[in-house]
């Protein structure tokens, strides 16, 4: 290259390159594919009898699996929340393959990976990229940024030989290295990286084998010093892992710094090259890919032209998909990289490929428990492509119910396997008469990762899922304890919540908070309900009488909450009461505290509407309404506004309820009427069409108008006022029951 300078430097360079003659030095790129090739042309024609690579050297106990036959990239090594990821185009992957192929001994020669090692940042490559160096070429050759310059350099052009490609890579690499001091390479880590390499080069020099060292460039020219470096530290590293990885994860514009852009072009790129393909057939397989129908032969053909005299305008033998980038756009999109077809074409790029490990490999016992688990549910994992589970929850089977259990487990705990998208919701008793519930799942390698970190646990999920729930337990207060329950029972663990029911029930019994009780009485009965859960109603039996009990108790806390905390409250009962079969009990109750103590006036009168189960009961109730109206009609009205929250169908089937109400707006002013619209618009909201119909004659009736009232917007058809009214009230019951009452205000 004429960009580096020639002289006493480059020379020095060339020799110790060069220096000996047993020795061959591969500086490297990460999950290059043109590193991969040459690498495998100059490995076929050295022949190394023992290939040195940079990987920590306790990661050798792998390469046996890594090389196998039924081994497919992307994998990677793990160990302490790092990853050592292996691509079919890593020069790594090449070498080991090659290796155990030709019968050459594999060092692994990089410092053993431990707690106190910089991680993945010791393969990050960003330092070669961001050099000052780097940055000046990328501005000569008008580059986007530092991967097009590498394409340009390396990727998109053609070698004499493996050698001139390697000491190519080693100039630049050595030139960006010189971009920093010394104080910046030992804060990263290098220098003892470098040392430790160093040793096991001259370990293998003195047994006089041939010698393939392949490691990444910006390290080469710390390296051939080997002779001073002779002592080998032994220590043994931390437990790592085979696993399998994703080529999205592979991908440097998702934030991976060893990574080169778009890992399934590059590998796709890697093996066209490696069986001599035609260059454009790569670009027709991309097309043809990924394509929209609009784009016939001819549109293919066009851009492939227009890559072509791109490729010969810019001095390049092969195209690197910025090329192709550039004359998509400029043939289809009009330079417009923005468009939903160009977006799916980056995904074809990126890659969706999963690794798989051979069958025999030594996987972690839990790793190797779900997957087993999995494909007894009949649940995927062979794409990484997210697929949904469709459960009938209305007439589960055995199959279904243990399907589902092994999903909310995974979830419990954490494993980013599954998501639950569509179904009933048993914390807050909503949607509960949905047959049908849908969840989306895909295995990817962070599924594995978090499996190795339960793995300490125990080597089967559900003893994982029970030991993590017992954990849980001391530490949590009431409400807590009532999702602890559901949530183990959703993982079919019925004996651990039996064995740790009285400690709940003994939590009970100091719970005043009216709205934590029914929170925990709605989720447990949505459970105990429902036919999913049929087996556990004798389970949850007790405790739920047990929770009853304790909010009938503690029901004398209304008179002191202000009208709307009271209100909330009486309606979740009602509702809960009325769905559970609970209303002879809750009127009992409600007897209860009206004879206990005295109430608030529009507290005593709506309680007494809750009471009445006669219609003796609500024409006493009116009578006493009448009454009260003649000599406190505003306190009637807010009496009658509570009535008609909690029972709103007596607006229309209770005509004194009507008449009161009349007769008190008749009283007041347009100003006082303007200010109390919201709370009648809120009180009629829950009726249906009908409904309304009947008590806009009644109020005809009984003001004797000659015409009715014209109550239905003109234009607007009865299905569809019906379907705004059912809309309005599915909206303020989810409200209430996600705790945002707030927003109903007056």
């Amino acid at each position: 290259m004429d960009e580096l300078n020639a002289g006493q430097w480059k020379q020095e360079l060339s020799e110790l390159f060069y220096a000996h003659e047993r020795i061959r030095w591969a500086p490297i790129r990460h999950h290059s594919p043109a590193c991969s090739l040459y690498l495998l042309e100059l490995l076929n024609a050295f022949q190394p009898e023992q290939v040195l690579i940079e990987a920590p050297a306790n990661y050798l106990e792998h390469v046996d699996d890594i090389a196998s036959a039924h081994t497919k990239p992307p994998i990677a090594i793990y160990q302490q929340g790092s990853f050592f990821p292996l691509a079919e185009n890593s020069p790594e992957y090449q070498a080991i393959k090659w290796a155990k192929q030709a019968g050459a001994e594999i060092c692994f020669i990089d410092l053993p990976y431990s707690q106190d090692a910089p991680g993945e940042a010791c393969w990050d490559e960003s330092w070669l990229n961001s050099s000052s160096y780097s940055l000046q070429l990328q501005q000569r050759y008008q580059c986007r940024d530092a991967d097009e310059l590498w394409c340009r350099l390396f990727e998109q052009k053609e070698f004499t030989s493996a050698d001139a490609f390697f000491f190519q890579v080693l100039l630049f690499c050595a030139a960006s290295r010189a971009c920093f001091s010394q104080a910046q390479l030992a804060r990263q880590g290098d220098e003892l990286r470098e040392d430790h390499m160093r040793a096991h080069i001259s370990t293998a020099h003195k047994k006089d084998n041939k010698i393939l060292v392949l490691t990444g460039g910006f390290h080469v020219p710390a390296l051939f010093a080997f002779d001073d470096h002779a002592q080998l530290d032994h220590t043994p590293g931390e437990q790592s892992y085979l696993v399998r990885y994703s080529e999205p994860q592979l991908d440097a514009l998702l934030g991976y710094r060893a990574g080169m852009p778009y890992p399934g072009y590059t590998k796709e790129w890697f093996l066209m090259r490696r069986s001599k393909v035609a260059n454009f057939e790569l670009v027709l397989t991309m097309l043809a890919r990924s394509a929209p129908d609009f784009m016939s032969v001819a549109d293919k053909i066009k851009v492939t032209e227009h890559l072509q005299g791109i490729l010969q305008l810019r001095g390049l033998n092969q195209p690197s998909y910025y090329d192709l980038s550039d004359s998509i756009t400029s043939c289809w999109l009009q330079g417009e990289k923005t468009t939903s077809w160009f977006t799916q074409l980056q995904l074809e790029w990126r890659g969706r490929a999963l690794g798989e490990l051979p069958e025999g490999s030594v996987e972690l016992p839990l790793i190797a428990n779900v997957r087993a688990l999995a494909k007894q549910h009949r649940l995927s994992l062979q794409y990484s492509e997210a697929k949904k589970a469709r459960f009938d929850v209305f007439e589960p089977s055995g199959s279904t119910r243990n399907r589902r259990q092994f999903l909310f487990s995974c979830c419990i705990l954490g494993i980013p396997f599954c998501t639950r998208l569509v179904g009933p919701s048993f914390s807050h008793g909503a949607d509960l008469s949905r047959q049908h519930e849908v969840w989306e799942y895909q295995w990817s390698p962070h599924v594995e990762v978090r499996l190795l970190e339960l793995s300490g646990l125990s080597d089967r999920l559900d003893e994982v899922v029970k030991k993590t729930l017992l954990m849980q337990l001391p530490d949590l207060d009431f409400e807590e304890r009532i999702e602890w329950i559901a949530n183990a029972i959703q993982c079919g663990l019925d004996e651990l919540v039996a064995d740790n029911l009285s400690a709940c029930c003994q939590v009970v019994e100091l719970q005043t908070d009216l709205k934590a009780l029914i929170s925990a009485m709605i989720h447990l009965l949505s459970l105990a309900k429902h036919p999913l859960f049929a087996h556990e109603h004798d389970l949850l039996r007790d405790l739920i009488e047990k929770i009853w009990l304790q909010l009938c108790g503690q029901l004398t806390q209304l008179n002191a909450l202000e009208i709307r905390d009271a209100l909330d409250v009486l309606m979740s009962l009602q509702g809960l009461c009325v769905t559970y079969q609970l209303t002879p009990d809750w009127k009992v109750q409600l007897q209860r505290i009206v004879n206990k103590q005295s109430h608030k006036t529009w507290l005593y009168y709506t309680i007494s509407a809750l009471m009445a189960s006669s219609s003796e009961d609500i024409d006493a109730l009116g009578h006493e309404l009448t009454l009260l109206y003649s000599r406190e009609p505003q306190v009637a009205f807010d009496a009658l506004q509570a009535i008609a929250s909690l029972l709103p169908h007596w607006l229309d089937q209770q005509p004194v309820i009507l008449t009161l109400l009349n007769g008190w707006l008749e009283q007041i002013s347009d100003e006082q009427f303007n200010l109390i619209l919201p709370s009648l618009r809120k009180m009629f909201c829950r009726l249906d069409s009908q409904e309304i119909d009947r008590i806009a004659q009644r109020v005809q009736g009984i003001n004797q108008w000659d015409e009715r009232l014209a109550w239905q917007p003109i234009g607007i058809s009865q299905n569809s006022i019906d379907r705004a009214a059912y809309l309005q009230q599915e909206m303020i019951i989810n409200l209430k029951q996600q705790g945002l009452s707030e927003w109903l205000s007056d």
